[in-house]
C-alpha cells in the first residue's frame, strides 16, 4: 500500500504549472502510469532528469490504462500546444499492445469510452468505443452531464478523486472544473 498526495495544474496533468511558450529547450512526456510517476510523490519521475540536464521535462503521461492512441490524442490536444524541442513517449510492450487492440478492448475495457484505431493496411479511421454515452448535444444545459455520469460510474480516478461525495450538484461542479480546464 503506498500513499501519495497528486496536485495538478491548470490542465489536469501531476506536474507544475507551465507557460506555453519558452525559448529554453523542453521536452514534452508522454506514457501511462510508468511515465506518469504513478505513485511516487509529484515531481518524482523527471525531477532528476531536468537537474541533471538543464533541460524542462512537461509530464503529460496520464495512468488509468492509458494506451498509445490515447498518447497521440493528448499530444494533438494539448501537449503539442506548448513549445517544446522533443517528444519522449514511453512505451511498455506488456500492456501498450493491447491497450490499443480494437479486439481485446471492447471486452476489456467495455464498460469505458475509449478511443482505437481501426482498419487495415494504411487505412484506419478513429473509432471511439462507447460513444453513445458521449453523444449529447452540447446546445443542451446539462450536455455534458452524461458523459461526466458515466465516467463518473466507470472509472476509479474520477471516484477517488472526489471522494465519496456523490450529489448531483457536486457532479455539477466538478463537471464545471472540467469543462473550465478543457476550454483553457
Amino acid at each position: 500500500m503506498f500513499r501519495v498526495t497528486y496536485t495538478t495544474n491548470s490542465y489536469g496533468a501531476i506536474d507544475k504549472e507551465r507557460n506555453k511558450e519558452s525559448a529554453d529547450s523542453r521536452v514534452v512526456v508522454l506514457g501511462d502510469s510508468m511515465m506518469e510517476g504513478y505513485t511516487l510523490e509529484p515531481g518524482a519521475p523527471f525531477q532528476p532528469l531536468g537537474s541533471t540536464t538543464g533541460i524542462e521535462h512537461m509530464n503529460f503521461a496520464t495512468s488509468q490504462t492509458f494506451g498509445p492512441v490515447q498518447y497521440l490524442l493528448v499530444y494533438e490536444t494539448l501537449a503539442k500546444k506548448f513549445a517544446h524541442d522533443v517528444v519522449l513517449v514511453g512505451f511498455l510492450p506488456e500492456n501498450d499492445f493491447t491497450d490499443s487492440n480494437w479486439e481485446i478492448g471492447q471486452k476489456a475495457f467495455y464498460n469505458r469510452y475509449r478511443p482505437y484505431f481501426v482498419g487495415a493496411d494504411g487505412n484506419y479511421e478513429l473509432v471511439h468505443f462507447n460513444k453513445a454515452y458521449f453523444d449529447v448535444p452540447q446546445t443542451s444545459s446539462d450536455w455534458l452531464e452524461s458523459p461526466f455520469l458515466y465516467l463518473w460510474n466507470n472509472t476509479l480516478t474520477l471516484r477517488a478523486f472526489v471522494g465519496p461525495t456523490r450529489s448531483i450538484a457536486s457532479r455539477r461542479w466538478w463537471t464545471n472544473q472540467i469543462v473550465q480546464a478543457a476550454e483553457l
